[in-house]
């Protein structure tokens, strides 16, 4: 019966019922970023453009104009809550081609710099699609359920590894805004997906009481490249110091060298790539506002850590928030979120593994997950705000910070005493009800919000 209940089998099975009918009905461009990450994977498609074309003021490629048509229909829809669509209007613009003879410069100055790691499970789809077809709504849902398929495949792989918390992780993968990315075009997703591998990865090794292998390690390393290329998120590879130091055996320099050096050495090379072609936006100035920090470094400590209303949005956004931003699912779903995400945290069966660790080492987490906390912070109001200015609602959006789910998760684990009880079958079980009613009522909303 445990192993039925198993709970990557329940992941499977609810990512990939709610995962379909969210990649079904949710119209095109109506996910965070989609039109971009879409253009984006399109060009590396079509064109197999590794670096887009700086154009004038912007950034993009030559693809085909009739994607202005689909633009047209619903890129309006966007963030406007009173205009809707129809399944009669997606067949309709279902008919409208890939036509290659017809180009027209598109503009996604954003997406241009992401590399193409962040789009593998799309262009993947996208080029099967191409196969069968050349309508652009039906290439668009071929590479959507290819990034729901990788999703539902990183997230069965990283609860099978993982060796405590597995009801946690299936709660913080089914997060409702984590299987909406994950049913349409977004870079979070593949960010997500590889850094939640990594984390569990990380865990395993420091569960078990064999040493790494030289096969594991340069896994490490090609997991920590990829996460590197993903956003240039290459500083949450520096969990691998979680591993305690003599599960390395000898010549452990070089070995934690071998796993962090090419992830670093691929970030700089991919940023002196798109150095070129990078354009500023909402009146950013990378330079000037880093001289700003370092100048006030006490308003901008105060700016990360004020316990304010604002704070609590970027969490409830990365739990609980649809659309692009404007729609979100009641309130007591976030708290009864917040209750389990604690409880799933402490409370383990008696049959569970228990992970005994040093002080060193909780040191080590709560202080890396802090640092990671920062780091994203300060890449966000670098990339996306004037100097000086600090507005965590315009920049700070929950999704990007959704994968500190699980390392927070696990921090809690190792600070806090555990309860070890028969009863924590039934905190399982009302995890997969919370799970359950969530994304029903996910569908719900989107369907009464488009339709």
């Amino acid at each position: 019966m445990e192993k039925i209940f198993a709970p990557e089998k329940i992941f499977v099975t609810i990512a990939l019922l709610f995962g379909l009918i969210l990649v079904l009905i949710t119209p095109p461009y109506q996910i965070p970023d989609e039109p971009q990450h879409f253009l984006r994977a399109l060009s590396l498609v079509e064109n197999y453009r590794l670096i887009e074309i700086k154009k004038d003021s912007t950034t993009g490629d030559y693809l085909s104009a009739n994607l202005d048509i689909i633009h047209e229909k619903y890129v309006p829809i966007i963030k406007h809550l009173e205009r809707k669509t129809s399944f009669k209007d997606f067949k309709q613009y279902s008919k409208i081609n890939y036509d290659k003879k017809k180009l027209m410069f598109f503009s996604f100055p954003n997406t241009a710099l992401y590399s193409p790691v962040c789009y593998i499970p799309q262009i993947i789809g996208l080029n099967i699609a191409k196969i069968f077809t050349s309508s652009i709504v039906a290439i668009l849902i071929f590479g959507r359920l290819f990034s729901l398929f990788f999703f539902i495949a990183m997230g069965y792989f990283t609860i099978k590894t993982i060796p405590i918390l597995k009801w946690g992780t299936l709660l913080v993968f089914l997060t409702p805004m984590n299987i909406i990315l994950s049913s349409g075009f977004s870079a979070d997703t593949v960010l997500f997906c590889l850094s939640a591998f990594y984390f569990a990865k990380i865990l395993q090794f420091s569960f078990r009481t064999e040493n790494l292998t030289t096969k594991e390690i340069i896994t490490m390393a090609l997991l920590a490249i990829l996460i590197a290329l993903t956003k240039q998120n290459f500083f949450f590879t520096f969990f691998i110091f979680l591993i305690p130091k003599n599960k390395f055996g000898a010549r452990y320099i070089t070995k934690i060298a071998t796993i962090l050096l090419p992830a670093i050495i691929f970030t700089v090379i991919w940023s002196l790539l798109i150095k070129s072609i990078y354009i500023p936006l909402n009146n950013a100035d990378m330079a000037a506002q880093s001289l700003y920090i370092l100048n006030h470094p006490m308003e901008y400590i105060t700016v990360l850590f004020k316990p304010t209303y604002d704070s609590l949005i970027i969490l409830y956004e990365a739990i609980c928030i649809m659309g692009w931003l404007e729609m979100s699912i009641p309130q007591y779903y976030y708290f009864l979120y917040i209750v389990l995400f604690i409880l799933n945290s402490l409370i383990i069966s008696p049959n569970e593994n228990y992970l005994i660790t040093t002080i060193n080492k909780k040191i080590i987490l709560t202080a890396l997950c802090i640092a990671n906390y920062i780091i994203i912070c300060t890449l966000l109001y670098l990339s996306w705000a004037a100097p000086g200015e600090f507005y965590p609602t315009m920049v700070l959006q929950g999704r990007y910070f959704s994968i500190l789910l699980l390392p927070i998760m696990t921090t809690i684990y190792m600070i806090i005493p555990n309860i070890k009880t028969k009863f924590a079958k039934y905190f399982h079980i009302a995890t997969v009800i919370l799970i359950l009613a969530m994304i029903i009522k996910v569908v719900n909303i989107l369907y009464i919000r488009y339709y």
